[in-house]
């Protein structure tokens, strides 16, 4: 919806999936009268709104479910949807995170109508661009250290039809590799910025790296923007200095 300032200077702003104001897209957010935010993420020491805030959550949608479950007894099927799909990106199928109370979310959401047989088929169908462009990032993969990367360019997903979205989010595509204990996926974007996605195997703060270069996130899964691929080689030394 459009949305006028008038509006939002009365209004009550709902955050999802963030941890200060400068991850919100829209930045007329900060004309709001109130803020509340549902998060995941490592809090930050100047958060300056209230915020349901659980850093070992698995997704927002956890927090978010979690809460109405207590507050209200109930989630509808329609919501049930949503919250269910975020809590499946965000754990990788639940291959990052299989520990009861996550797997007893989804069975919750699940049980109240959920279709995830459709959700499944939606999220992961494939099509011939995309296994190239995969087939790209597996082909062009370097090792320096601990660290396993890829640099990715506009002219490497442009003309498979990919949008810079979608090619940005593949870094688990390397995930683990000849055992390297930390993935990274650098990916150009349309305005030329680059997108940098950090992973790791549970033993590494990705969180301290992203941040240190102006983003942020989770210990093992974080991310930030740079504006040269000259900071590659300086970020790539920085995770092999990390220690367990």
């Amino acid at each position: 919806d459009e949305v006028s300032v008038d509006i939002i200077h009365r209004s009550l702003a709902i955050l999802v999936d963030l941890n200060c104001f400068e991850r919100v897209e829209d930045q007329r957010v900060k004309y709001a009268k109130e803020y509340v935010c549902f998060d995941h993420h490592i809090p930050l020491p100047d958060t300056s709104f209230l915020a349901i805030q659980d850093e070992d959550a698995p997704s927002a949608t956890f927090v978010i479910a979690r809460a109405f479950k207590k507050r209200y007894h109930i989630i509808s099927e329609e919501a049930a949807m949503y919250l269910f799909t975020g809590l499946v990106t965000d754990t990788d199928r639940f291959l990052l995170d299989s520990r009861k109370e996550t797997l007893k979310m989804a069975g919750y959401l699940i049980s109240l109508g959920v279709d995830f047989q459709s959700i499944y088929d939606e999220l992961y169908a494939q099509d011939k661009n995309r296994l190239e462009y995969k087939a790209f990032i597996y082909n062009h993969v370097k090792y320096d250290g601990k660290v396993c990367y890829c640099v990715v360019h506009k002219s490497d997903y442009v003309p498979l039809g990919i949008p810079s979205s979608e090619a940005g989010e593949q870094a688990d595509l390397l995930a683990r590799l000849d055992k390297h204990p930390i993935w990274v996926l650098f990916t150009e974007q349309e305005d030329d910025s680059i997108r940098v996605e950090f992973r790791a195997n549970g033993k590494y703060n990705m969180q301290k790296v992203a941040t240190s270069f102006g983003g942020g996130g989770h210990f093992s899964a974080s991310g930030c923007t740079i504006h040269s691929f000259d900071k590659i080689e300086e970020i790539i030394r920085a995770l092999n200095e990390l220690s367990e």
